[in-house]
This record gives structure tokens, C-alpha cells and sequence, in this order.
């Protein structure tokens, strides 16, 4: 157990499925008191009654997208050191100049307007605690744009400069920013996606290391930079995808 999440407060956003659930009881089994933010009252409830992390979960049914989540979130989580922000919309594969008004307002809304909405709701709390961490997944789609994932890419691309931005302002705080920018990975999302289109093939043959990131892979990189043990990071993306970025070449053998 990471001893530096022992006592700590964790909010994760998006802990309902995927990444995120990962990245909740990832926390928790490393000691932290983890609230769990979805709209799946159900699947928080589910999370949090698993063995390994009993206890030290706590479901927080909210909206992100809703008016007043600062409210909604003050009312549950009186406290807080860390926040994950994991939410995501359904991978819609559409051409850039093809992709619907509703669509592209969707991804701005949910990765720029609700993630600077959280900053303003936790950075206080964090300095009344001595600092904190905030820790947002973002995509290497956000530097190599994917075709078809338009507005998903430049959605991604704001949350990481978003991010940049809180990092040079809340630092003398003692607060740190950073993001995880994985690859493809496989969960309840991508699935339709995967199915759909070539994506994973040619993920896995222009991977160096040849395979797909897992979200257990995305929560163990979160739970590192939210402990004491990253303390220096702040304003940086970690790319996590197998090597992908470095090149699109990976040798036979």
C-alpha cells in the first residue's frame, strides 16, 4: 500500500465504468477515502461494496453536467486532496466539418466547462489541507489527432491546456496538475468503437510494446502522481500507449 494516500480524500469523476472505476478502487486500495461521482447510482453502489476496497468508498450520485454540482458536491464531500476527473461521452466517429452542433458543444462542455468547474469547487479546499492534486485523463488524440474523433480530440486538447493553465496558477498552493494521455484503451466505451472500425489492429502493430492499454495500467499512473511521491510534477502529460507516439513502425520479431 502507497503510504502517502493513507487519510487522503480522493474525488473521482467518471467512477462509474472503465478507467475510472479502476482509478477509484485503485485509490482506495491504496489507502485513500475515495468518493465515487456518477450519475449510476447503481454502479457506484456496486463499486463501493466490493471486498477490496469495503469501506473506504463512497458513492456520490451527481450529475457533472447538471447546473449547481458545486452545491451537489459540497453538500456530500466536505473535504478533499485529490480529484480525478475520468468523465467521458460516448465515441461518436464522425468526419470534423461532419460532426453535429450538439456533438462538438458535448465535448467542450464535459472536458473544458465541468473540469474547470471542479478546479474552482476543490483548489480551496486543497489549501485549507496544506495542497493537493488534481489528475485529469486526457488522450494522445489530444497531440495526434485521430480522423473521425474531430471533436473528441480537440475536446481533449483544451482539457490538457486547461490543465497547464490551473498548474501555473495553483502551484504556489501547493496544488499540482497533470494528465494521463493513454491509447486505445478497452472498456465499455471503445467497445462499439473497437468493434466498428480496423483501431485495435493497427494499434497493435504500430506499438512497440504491442498491446492495449488497460485501465488497470491508467490507475496505477494516477495513484503515482496524486501520492507525495510525484510532489516535483506538476503541468505535465504523462503519454501512456505502449510507445506508440514515439514512432508508427514496430519490427517483425
Amino acid at each position: 500500500m502507497t503510504s502517502s494516500l493513507v487519510g487522503k480524500v480522493a474525488l473521482v469523476a467518471g467512477a462509474s465504468r472503465g478507467i475510472g472505476r479502476a482509478v477509484a478502487a485503485g485509490l482506495a486500495e491504496r489507502g485513500a477515502n475515495v468518493c465515487a461521482v456518477a450519475r449510476d447510482r447503481g454502479r457506484l453502489n456496486e463499486l463501493a461494496s466490493e471486498p477490496a476496497v469495503r469501506g473506504r468508498i463512497t458513492a456520490v450520485p451527481v450529475d457533472l453536467l447538471a447546473p449547481g454540482i458545486e452545491d451537489a458536491l459540497s453538500r456530500q464531500v466536505p473535504a478533499v486532496d485529490i480529484v480525478v476527473f475520468v468523465a467521458a461521452t460516448p465515441l461518436r466517429h464522425a468526419a470534423l466539418l461532419e460532426t453535429a452542433d450538439g456533438a462538438w458543444h458535448e465535448q467542450w462542455a464535459l472536458n473544458v466547462d465541468v473540469p474547470r468547474r471542479l478546479i474552482g469547487w476543490a483548489a480551496p479546499l486543497m489549501r485549507r489541507r496544506g495542497g493537493g492534486s488534481f489528475v485529469f485523463i486526457s488522450t494522445v488524440a489530444a497531440q495526434r489527432p485521430l480522423a473521425g474523433l474531430g471533436a473528441y480530440s480537440v475536446g481533449k486538447a483544451a482539457l490538457d491546456a486547461l490543465m497547464r493553465c490551473a498548474a501555473l496558477e495553483l502551484g504556489s498552493s501547493g496544488i499540482r496538475c497533470n494528465s494521463v494521455a493513454p491509447g486505445l484503451v478497452h472498456t465499455e466505451r471503445t467497445h462499439e468503437l473497437i468493434a466498428a472500425t480496423p483501431l485495435a489492429g493497427q494499434h497493435r502493430q504500430t506499438t512497440p510494446l504491442g498491446e492495449l492499454t488497460t485501465p488497470a495500467d491508467v490507475a496505477d499512473i494516477v495513484a503515482w502522481l496524486a501520492c507525495d511521491q510525484a510532489r516535483t510534477l506538476t503541468g505535465q502529460v504523462l503519454i501512456a500507449d505502449g510507445g506508440r507516439s514515439v514512432g508508427t513502425f514496430r519490427a517483425a520479431g
